[in-house]
């Protein structure tokens, strides 16, 4: 799989730190665990390991996913019903603080002894090789505290770095919140929103009801999916108009997602908006 240009790269994620690592974490695993998993959830850590037991979150899978990892690039959860811990470590220490805490905390043990899986989260770029041994570390350390050989452990202790991170970003329709994205430097096209954006304001005002297929409806989904095809080539601009209620916000969001065009659509909510998107900004540089 070849990566496309990232939104931001990886070096922004290095900006972050502490806090800001940690809540940039949770908005990544909340958009996972909500568009990947059935009734999936993600948690602080448990009342006995606060205020810092070796564990920042804690996703829970509770049933088969909806998209397989095979599905969703650079996903970070699991398919399996688990409980994976994840540590958040940001800033210029990410990684000797999560060997120490991996040697002196807690939480990851327990949730290892119960059969889950511990994942470390870092802001830090990581070579390949360094990623790998780094896991393998943690794999040996953790097995030394359980009395267990460390094949006992194999695929359920896991690092993901500033590049993976930053992989996942581009690849999935996701947006932060504007603290976030103040500290990333996320760019940002004015006037419009993005298609995850524009689906939480419709779902709050009138909610979105399944989807009805009809030709009429066929008809609009194989142009809008033409259109983003496209795409990769230029820019390429669609004005959907007809009267209310007809069921035009539905038919866009599914020709975007038959067509896994999330990443690349951005939404205008009334024709003058758009005009002004188009002019005011250079908006071919959103379509690398």
């Amino acid at each position: 799989m070849t990566d496309p240009m990232p939104r931001f790269a990886a070096d922004k994620i290095e900006r972050l730190v502490a806090d800001e690592f940690e809540a940039f974490s949770r908005q990544v695993l909340d958009f996972e665990v909500a568009r990947r998993h059935i009734n999936g959830r993600v948690d602080g850590p448990p009342a006995q390991f606060v205020p810092d037991g070796g564990m920042d979150l804690a996703v829970t899978v509770v049933a088969p996913p909806r998209i397989s990892t095979a599905d969703f690039p650079h996903a970070i959860t699991e398919d399996r019903p688990i409980v994976t811990g994840f540590s958040c470590k940001g800033g210029q220490n990410a990684v000797p603080t999560l060997k120490k805490d991996s040697r002196q905390k807690q939480a990851p043990v327990e949730v290892l002894r119960s059969g889950g899986s511990f994942v470390g989260l870092l802001s830090r770029r990581l070579a390949p090789a360094a990623l790998d041994k780094l896991a393998k570390e943690l794999t040996n350390i953790f097995a030394r505290r359980l009395s267990v050989e460390p094949e006992t452990l194999s695929g359920r202790v896991r690092v993901y770095d500033a590049n993976h991170l930053a992989a996942f970003c581009w690849w999935h329709p996701f947006h932060f919140d504007k603290f976030t994205e103040s500290q990333l430097g996320v760019d940002r096209l004015p006037h419009l929103f993005t298609l995850q954006e524009w689906g939480s304001q419709l779902q709050e005002q009138r909610g979105l009801p399944p989807f009805v297929s009809d030709s009429p409806r066929k008809d609009a989904i194989e142009g809008i999916s033409g259109l983003l095809a496209r795409t990769s080539q230029e820019p390429a601009v669609a004005w959907v108009n007809g009267p209310p209620g007809v069921g035009k916000s539905r038919v866009v969001q599914e020709a975007v997602k038959q067509a896994k065009g999330e990443s690349r659509t951005w939404v205008a909510q009334d024709f003058e908006q758009g005009r002004r998107a188009l002019q005011d900004t250079d908006v071919a540089k959103f379509a690398d």
